[in-house]
């Protein structure tokens, strides 16, 4: 099959409704992942929900596959705005272990690359625009005037520091990472991605992942030594709590959410709170 007739049969998965048929690997709030029959071997199939926030991330993904281009991620096939769709190659390979993700060798690959390429990503302001997560009305209904406050505060002291920004995958586990040959790594799932500030990459994984503090301080020294500076560790602090206000928000908006997985998100966040006033 030609790149032409390749492209075709790829925009017609991404333009249908999934059959019964398709494989499901995966589902949530937010989309629906399914492994699919393409060109005589699989692709993977990424349906994203209808909602503004979904159809951003869509945008965000698609976004980044494009430019990426097949280094450090799976290669587009086809995307439909419409279904708010996305057709990604099937990587081979095993996804890594909690012991090899700990270890962090490839923090090398993730960081050195991108910072080489510099995607065309979006800006990192989608956690700080009030009105478009709903901070408001959502997370204003179960967090108290005085937590409230002080959620804005973070985002007046995020403002107050001047860092430096870098390519970021911002959703990165060790489900996320697929070993395709040793050293050589696929990053997938790159709907958050964005040029941020480089503490980001580390907060956002620390804010949804508890590593513990010893795998936590290994993290950071292999980061530094990545990019041959420090982080800044007040702003790590502000940033790994937003990203947990972000989630709660989030959380919040959707629905058939389990009122456990909420209150937990919500005991979270508090407790990111009561860390930064001490």
């Amino acid at each position: 099959m030609d790149d032409r007739s390749t492209a075709i049969a790829a925009v017609d998965i991404a333009s249908t409704s999934p059959p019964n048929t398709w494989r499901k690997l995966s589902g949530g709030v937010s989309h629906d992942i399914f492994l699919v029959p393409f060109s005589g071997s699989q692709a993977v199939a990424k349906f994203f929900k209808s909602g503004i926030n979904d159809f951003t991330r869509f945008r965000c993904e698609s976004r980044a596959l494009e430019t990426l281009g097949g280094r450090l991620s799976p290669r587009l096939l086809a995307c439909s705005r419409r279904r708010l769709s996305i057709v990604q190659e099937y990587v081979t390979g095993t996804a890594l272990t909690d012991k090899e993700f700990g270890e962090a060798a490839w923090l090398s690959a993730l960081s050195t690359s991108l910072a080489r390429h510099r995607p065309a990503l979006r800006p990192f302001t989608f956690l700080f625009d009030m009105k478009s997560i709903s901070y408001r009305n959502d997370v204003a209904s179960i967090l108290s005037e005085k937590e409230m406050t002080m959620s804005r505060s973070l985002v007046r002291d995020f403002r107050s520091f001047d860092p430096r920004y870098r390519p970021c995958h911002l959703d990165l586990s060790h489900s996320n990472i697929i070993k395709t040959h040793p050293g050589d790594y696929v990053f997938i799932d790159w709907e958050y991605s964005c040029v941020a500030p480089q503490e980001t990459e580390l907060a956002f994984m620390f804010a949804v992942d508890d590593v513990g503090e010893a795998r936590r301080e290994h993290f950071i020294k292999r980061f530094e030594d990545v990019i041959g500076g420090s982080l800044n560790k007040d702003l790590l602090a502000i940033l790994e709590s937003l990203r947990v206000l972000f989630w709660l928000a989030w959380n919040c908006s959707k629905e058939n959410v389990p009122d456990a997985e909420r209150d937990r998100w919500i005991a979270y966040y508090r407790s990111k709170l009561s860390d930064l006033k001490t």
